[in-house]
């Protein structure tokens, strides 16, 4: 059996390279005026004396070009010129005479010699090889060094099936018999690419390989532009591709298809076209896609291919049609996202939205439902038109969403129910275990609107009338508010047949009315309480707030004090001032308490009395605000304010303050702050210290106080202060002290204080 095994490999061998030789002998037979016997003893000694096969001599002879026919020489001349070395044999005959061309195709004219004589090879191996053979006669002849060769043909649900492999296990090939379509082979990815596919094995893939070796090569093949299979190669080692390899390789993948497609039954006129056929027996309209790819890859557009007459009676094309770019034939489908979700059908088997889309479908509006799968290297497009009755189901389930309501038909004599979509929706059941029968939907009902839904079920099964009313069904683990509204169907002797209801979902409404209540009854407290808080405002406002204007005399000290605050003010503000006269001077005291209404009021009514005892003591400014923020450090939650102590002489001010702005010195026709002695907010710590600052006064000097409601409008600085300064002292340099109140003080949307004092001439 080896023996007999070993003999019919021979012959195997033998035919893949006797058509390659026999070509060669008629090419020297015509060319040299020998018969084929001497052409073959001819090509014998030139294989012996070039030391090469004389397969290898045939296929340089075949590879030479033709010329003039008075070189030619005869055969004896030209022996052994061959013998240089193994790319002589093309130098058959003395004097540089060659033979005539092959009758066989032969390699790329960019293809060097050695690949051009590899390639003659292996295509003499295919041509005498099976369909089954194909793979070992590619292995043999044309591949050095690969482990394995696939061939694979594509079938028409895009998957695909070996044809015939050459150094992968049976069990392997049994494994990976067919293919399908989603597995990434490197096969698979080459036929949805629709270029061949170069794996070097240096970089990392996402592709599932079939077998060991890193190195492979895929590339695919077609017939009459029809992409019908793919060749596979693998190496063992990873190594680049370089430019003339892959020339070669897919040369020989060409040669291959060429081929496979000869022995593979091709569809003829009677049973080939068959899916074609298959598209013209059914009503459904339909199209064959091939994609159009740009120099990336990418698909760009689908050809046409065919379209069976219920397509062309949808759409309104024309069978002239067919052959043309689908976006030429209709472009609205760019527009209308057909054309993306076809993409995507044939990149990524993604299935297009099988929601109906508007669409100009033969030059009318039309509601579509579409529909694409792709087979093989070809897209199955349908479609179908929504007629009206389909239409208004589906504007009426839309509606039944929008509207959360839904609708039942119960049969009184069959007692079959039927439910509508959005009544499954609105009773939280799933569709496929089918509508409750009414006697069970009362079990749902809370128990306080038994009674009412009850009565009015007997007005509808018995008194004959319409019924309608809201009860509250336990549903979804809650409780929804749902309205109902049933009428009876009469029968022609007036005898119930049939109940129609119709129920809706009105929660949301019921919850927006409670809430618009509780808001209504909210605003209604809050207007009650502002009016109150009002009503104490104004009173606090008249025990407490100061005089909205005071100007008080002491010696060479004139004093001028202003206070505003805006009716719009609803809530008490802590803004304050008080001016008191000394036997030799004026104590001045302004500050300001953080917080409104009744705490304020308290604060400022501390503040300002104590503080003004105090100060009648004798006591200097600092110890002042010392005593005040231990007297605010007693409380639970000690109020906070800010405060300003100046006690003025004929001739020097002494003044302290508590995190408040320091007073501005208008002298010789300027203005500056002083600078700050130490100080916090009263209330903020029980540990403050206070320092006192003195200032001896010049005739002609004018200390200016302030509150911060005073610098609101001039926020827009980052530091408001300075043009402050330079406001105040523009204004006295025109008008003196009273234009300085004047122009800085007016009714605003804040409360203020702003006292001035001046140290006139003796």
């Amino acid at each position: 059996m080896r023996r007999l095994e070993s003999e019919i490999s021979g012959l195997r061998r033998a035919m893949r390279t006797r058509g390659l030789i026999e070509q060669a002998k008629g090419v020297l037979a015509e060319r040299l005026g020998i018969d084929p016997e001497e052409s073959f003893e001819y090509l014998s000694r030139l294989s012996q004396d070039a030391n090469v096969r004389v397969v290898d001599v045939a296929a340089e002879v075949l590879g030479m070009p033709r010329v003039p026919a008075e070189t030619d020489a005869a055969p004896d001349a030209g022996r052994g010129a061959g013998a240089a070395g193994t790319e002589a044999p093309g130098d058959v005959a003395a004097g540089g005479g060659r033979p005539g061309p092959a009758p066989t195709p032969g390699p790329p004219p960019d293809l060097p010699a050695a690949w051009g004589r590899r390639l003659r090879r292996v295509t003499a191996a295919v041509e005498a090889a099976s369909a089954a053979e194909i793979a070992e006669a590619v292995a043999t002849e044309g591949v050095e060094k690969a482990t394995a060769v696939g061939v694979f043909a594509v079938e028409p649900d895009g998957g695909l099936r070996i044809v015939s492999a050459s150094g992968w296990p049976p069990r392997l090939v049994a494994d990976w018999r067919h293919v399908p379509s989603a597995v990434p082979t490197p096969a698979s990815r080459a036929v949805r690419l629709g270029s061949p596919l170069w794996i070097d094995g240096t970089q990392e893939h996402d592709l599932l390989l079939i077998g060991p070796g890193p190195r492979r090569a895929a590339l695919p093949f077609g017939l009459d532009g029809e992409m019908t299979g793919v060749l596979e190669l693998v190496w063992p080692h990873a190594k680049p591709f370089d430019e003339a390899a892959r020339r070669y390789l897919s040369a020989v993948a060409a040669t291959v298809g060429r081929h496979l497609g000869r022995l593979i039954d091709q569809p003829g006129p009677s049973d080939g076209r068959w899916l074609e056929a298959a598209l013209d027996g059914v009503v459904t309209p339909a199209q064959l896609l091939a994609p159009v790819r740009d120099g990336d890859g990418a698909i760009i557009d689908f050809m046409l291919l065919y379209a069976n007459q219920a397509a062309l009676a949808s759409s309104g094309l024309s069978p002239v049609r067919i052959g043309r770019r689908l976006l030429d034939a209709e472009p609205g489908l760019l527009a209308a996202g057909v054309f993306d979700a076809y993409v995507k059908a044939y990149e990524h088997g993604a299935p297009v939205n099988d929601e109906p889309n508007e669409e100009v479908l033969g030059g009318r509006p039309a509601l579509v439902r579409r529909q694409a799968a792709r087979l093989g290297v070809r897209l199955l497009a349908t479609w179908q038109v929504i007629g009206a009755d389909t239409r208004a189901a589906r504007h009426l389930e839309r509606m039944e969403v929008l509207g959360g309501f839904g609708w039942a038909d119960w049969n009184l004599l069959s007692g079959d129910v039927y439910w509508s979509p959005g009544l499954f929706r609105l009773l939280g059941r799933d569709p496929a275990r089918g509508p409750v029968p009414p006697k069970r939907l009362a079990a749902l009902v809370v128990d306080e609107d038994r009674a009412a839904a009850e009565a009015g079920a007997d007005r509808v099964l018995h008194a004959l009338t319409e019924a309608s009313g809201e009860v509250r069904l336990h549903l979804d683990g809650g409780v929804r508010h749902v309205t109902v509204v049933a009428e009876p169907m009469l029968d022609h002797r007036g005898r119930p047949i049939a109940v129609l209801a119709l129920a809706q979902d009105v929660t949301e409404a019921r919850r927006r009315e409670t809430q618009l209540r509780s808001t209504g009854e909210q605003l209604a407290a809050q207007r009650i309480r502002l009016a109150t808080e009002q009503t104490h405002t104004e009173e606090l406002r008249r025990l407490l707030f100061p005089s909205p204007e005071q100007t008080v005399e002491a010696g060479r000290l004139r004093v001028l004090a202003r206070h505003v605050a805006p009716r719009s003010i609803h809530r008490f503000r802590g803004d304050f001032y008080d001016v008191t006269p000394t036997e030799d001077g004026v104590v001045v005291t302004l500050g300001d308490v953080f917080g409104s209404g009744a705490a304020a009021a308290t604060a400022v009514a501390r503040l300002r009395h104590a503080a003004r005892v105090l100060c009648l003591s004798g006591l200097a400014p600092a110890p002042v605000l010392a005593l005040l923020n231990d007297e605010f450090a007693q409380d639970a939650e000690p109020p906070m304010a800010s405060l300003v102590v100046a006690r003025f002489d004929q001739g020097s001010l002494d003044w302290a303050q508590a995190g408040h702005y320091a007073p501005i010195l208008l002298r010789d026709g300027r203005g500056r702050s002083l600078a700050r002695p130490p100080g916090v907010a009263l209330g903020l710590t029980p540990t403050a210290r206070y320092e006192d600052g003195r200032l001896a006064l010049r005739a002609g000097d004018t200390v200016v106080f302030y509150t911060d409601g005073l610098i609101g409008p001039l926020n827009a600085d980052s530091d408001p202060v300075p043009a402050l300064v330079r406001g105040f002292g523009q204004a006295w340099r025109l008008g003196g002290p009273a234009a300085v109140l004047d122009g800085f003080l007016r009714p605003a949307e804040d409360e203020a204080c702003v006292v001035a004092v001046e140290f006139r001439e003796a």
